[in-house]
């Protein structure tokens, strides 16, 4: 495991058991961005046995199955965290946008799991993001959601045909990973494939 969780009524208490993921989450709960948990206190010491971090605890939901509104709020949440980083000079991507890793409070979305970022191309996050949704919405939502993306956001984002295949076998090497789970149904093929028809830039 990458980290500890203690949940108390107030606070999350996250205990890391590698210092490089307690540095990239740190790096990103500095910055305090208005969608990311507050960071109420950290550990500064270096020569602790373990180093954490203490977030202020949300009381929410992922996004939920079916639910457009919560993606299109997740989807935003995600394309925020992009921009405001480019525009604080950094590159990094989030590296895993699993709905897990949003909680939506009071209507609002909020962003999550920092361990994972790397210096990538954020159109990873984008095509991993609308590959996890093939599991939560239907086809006719999932179009929407695409739309949503196309008429509002795509101009931040080159995605190209290698990227969407890279993005697939990556994604399909972590699902085999960490859900042992290596075939696909029908379905799931079928809203692929309208991924990749609708959101490649020509």
């Amino acid at each position: 495991m990458k980290n500890d969780v203690i949940l108390e009524k107030f606070r999350v208490i996250k205990t890391f058991n590698s210092e490089e993921y307690y540095n990239r989450e740190l790096l990103i709960y500095k910055l305090n961005l208005p969608y990311i948990p507050d960071m109420l206190e950290y550990n500064s010491n270096p020569e602790s046995e373990k180093q954490w971090i203490i977030l202020h605890r949300l009381y929410g939901h992922n996004p939920q199955p079916g639910s457009l509104d919560d993606f299109q709020k997740a989807l935003y949440t995600l394309i925020r965290f992009h921009r405001d980083l480019k525009n604080l000079n950094l590159s990094f991507s989030h590296n895993d946008p699993n709905p897990k890793n949003f909680i939506i409070e009071d209507d609002k979305c909020y962003l999550f799991d920092f361990s994972d970022i790397s210096q990538r191309e954020a159109g990873y996050d984008i095509l991993a993001f609308f590959l996890f949704t093939v599991d939560f919405l239907n086809e006719d939502c999932l179009k929407q959601l695409i739309e949503f993306y196309t008429s509002h956001f795509s101009f931040d984002y080159r995605i190209c045909l290698a990227l969407y295949d890279k993005s697939i076998l990556e994604f399909d090497q972590r699902r085999a990973f960490y859900k042992n789970i290596k075939t696909l149904t029908k379905t799931q093929l079928d809203k692929r494939e309208l991924i990749r028809k609708m959101m490649i830039n020509k």
